[in-house]
């Protein structure tokens, strides 16, 4: 993915003649991917087909677009699964010294191929857009755990994991390693509900929203995802101060404390990657 200098730089490229703007469709989650025959092979040359000048264009344009679509094509064909990462745009403008290729991390809405006197650049934009840092917050009632995630990767912040009683954040995956049986500690039995006193776990939630919301700066987090029972979701995003609660976009009533980064990331995506606030039920 280009860099945001990288995006205004092409931006603003105004080549002598015609760019060719190829971006493709190649997400490996898509089924139909897998083996590299994938359709996005039949959308390129279809787009290429359909870009083409017409028959009455200047024989430098059409000679000129011919070599740019052929280039595009052998490149096309020479990219393996790594290359080809979720997505590819390529940019090329015969004789103007334009040549970029980009892997993409995160899934185009669309396969777009535009020939055209700058190069294109909404889509990537938009991407950029959808890809923005966002924090992923597991409110569990005996436990809060952070992750952060953009274009397409989650990762685990520094002190990522309070837990009620414990009166500190600390790393996730220290806590993971020396806790095998993690998945029978997180307090989901009745007996262990009783064992703690209900004002208690609220004022757990309450003072982790709190401090959560004095981490923001640190953490720069654009928008936040809650994950976790309704109620205790609910809770946490009223207890959070006005200016971090406006930065909630999305409540997902799932437990997923327990998993990998790149799970729960992958389990959180469609909701990051949706334009509008999400509730899932």
């Amino acid at each position: 993915m280009p860099s945001p200098d990288g995006l205004r730089d092409l931006a603003a490229f105004r080549p002598r003649g015609n760019v060719l703007s190829v971006l493709l469709c190649t997400d490996m989650r898509d089924p139909r991917n897998v083996n590299g025959a994938g359709p996005w092979r039949i959308e390129l040359r279809n787009g290429l087909r359909a870009a083409r000048p017409a028959p009455l264009a200047s024989h430098r344009e059409l000679a000129a677009f011919d070599r740019a679509a052929r280039a595009v094509e052998a490149w096309a064909a020479r990219l393996d699964s790594r290359q080809r990462g979720r997505g590819v745009a390529r940019f090329l403008a015969p004789g103007s010294g334009l040549d970029r290729a980009y892997t993409l991390q995160l899934p185009l809405e669309e396969t777009t191929v535009v020939w055209d006197d700058a190069p294109l650049v909404t889509p990537l934009l938009a991407l950029a857009g959808r890809g923005r840092l966002a924090g992923i917050v597991m409110v569990d009632r005996e436990r809060v755990r952070l992750l952060s995630w953009a274009a397409g990767q989650a990762s685990e912040p520094p002190n990522a994991m309070i837990e009620l009683g414990a009166g500190r954040w600390r790393d996730y995956a220290g806590y993971a390693k020396g806790n095998p049986q993690r998945a029978q500690q997180t307090g989901r039995s009745p007996r262990a509900f009783s064992d703690r006193n209900r004002l208690h776990r609220r004022v757990f939630v309450r003072e982790a929203a709190a401090e959560l919301a004095g981490r923001l700066r640190e953490l720069g987090w654009e928008r936040i995802i809650l994950v976790g029972a309704p109620q205790l979701t609910n809770q946490f995003e009223r207890d959070l101060p006005l200016a971090a609660a406006r930065l909630v976009t999305g409540h997902l009533p799932w437990h997923l404390g327990e998993l990998q980064a790149a799970e729960i990331g992958a389990r959180v995506e469609p909701v990051l990657l949706d334009r509008e606030p999400a509730r899932v039920a």
